[in-house]
């Protein structure tokens, strides 16, 4: 769920065909937030306009993203049950919201159609609809105070409310089916085939869902400090995630480690596991990261200017190590230089705010 209504907020422009309450169709290009919430409301600047069109998601009925999703707008009457551990006697409702959503949608047919959205406490929600009819399936999660013990309690209503639905295939066991995804599409996929109703299922990856996968060479320097010095050279392999508009990534570093301490040297193999983010909008980005090595241990930390996610040069400092080491060893931040190309294809796009 990918939209967040706030003016800080980082987003991508994304053509979109909008189909209103009323009928009416607007194109235009659609601004694309990144965020856990489910939207109730959009951005839209119409074709032809520079203005921002602001639409409540209650008068949304379809919105087609080019190379993307496909969300429906849906008013929907959502239980919250009690996060709070409670007595057998107790309600288990925390209160109930009646609310519109953009839900995206997982599956189409003629029959059928998948939801899904984002509740106000982050949990993913299962919608279907069939016939017109919007069923909202309910899966009761709770913890339970009884005789002085704590139990989880879950009570799959989802699983009832399917077979109540899809009764024109008597066979369907719903009774194994899971509250994910995956479960759920299995399930509606077994039932269509019975139905003799090819489904189409709207989960295969675009370019801007896809991760992308960069590889290169990078060679971190330690200036002589008493007589010694470090330098190393390693073969690099980054991977962006989806995840913040592929801002966020996943690093590991494969080379050798050179000491020179006169009048020794020596060098050893050296592993590297990072995870950090980029931050910024524009071609050039700060970068932070974090990570392991068989060399320095926990927490080698970096951080570093990069142009494109392709190029960078980084400051990294290996926290714990020197830590454990109580800083007895006078050490300056490595200098690291990095230079990567794709691998795999995706959209570097530049933001905007």
């Amino acid at each position: 769920m990918l939209w967040a209504l706030t003016t800080q907020a980082q987003y991508q422009l994304r053509s979109a065909t909008l189909t209103n309450s009323h009928q009416q169709t607007l194109i235009g290009s659609l601004r694309f937030y990144d965020s856990e919430h489910s939207p109730t409301t959009i951005e839209l600047v119409p074709q032809g306009s520079t203005d921002v069109k602001i639409i409540p998601a209650a008068e949304v009925q379809l919105l087609r993203i080019d190379n993307g999703p496909t969300y429906r707008g849906l008013t929907l009457v959502v239980p919250y049950y009690k996060v709070e551990p409670i007595l057998p006697s107790e309600s288990i409702i925390d209160h109930t919201d009646t609310t519109s959503v953009l839900a995206e949608q997982l599956l189409d047919s003629p029959l059928v159609q998948l939801y899904r959205f984002a509740d106000s406490r982050l949990k993913t929600r299962y919608v279907l609809v069939k016939n017109d009819s919007v069923v909202l399936l309910h899966n009761i999660e709770l913890q339970v105070n009884r005789r002085n013990g704590l139990y989880s309690y879950n009570e799959p209503v989802f699983r009832r409310e399917l077979k109540a639905t899809l009764t024109e295939c008597p066979t369907l066991n719903t009774d194994r089916v899971q509250y994910t995804e995956k479960s759920l599409i299995t399930l509606l996929s077994e039932y269509l085939r019975f139905c003799r109703v090819m489904p189409t299922q709207q989960i295969v990856k675009k370019a801007f869902d896809s991760p992308i996968v960069d590889i290169g060479m990078s060679g971190y320097f330690l200036g002589r400090v008493d007589n010694f010095s470090v330098s190393s050279y390693m073969a690099t392999v980054q991977l962006l995630l989806p995840k913040r508009f592929h801002n966020v990534f996943v690093m590991l570093d494969v080379g050798r480690v050179r000491y020179n301490w006169e009048p020794y040297s020596y060098s050893n193999p050296m592993l590297g596991l990072f995870a950090g983010r980029y931050f910024g909008r524009g071609a050039f980005q700060a970068k932070v990261y974090s990570g392991i090595t068989n060399a320095t241990g926990f927490l080698d930390t970096g951080v570093g200017l990069s142009y494109r996610k392709l190029i960078s040069v980084e400051g990294r400092y290996p926290v714990v190590s020197l830590a454990i080491n109580g800083f007895r060893t006078p050490m300056s931040p490595f200098l690291a230089v990095r230079v990567l190309v794709p691998l795999s294809k995706g959209h570097r796009v530049q933001l905007q705010r």
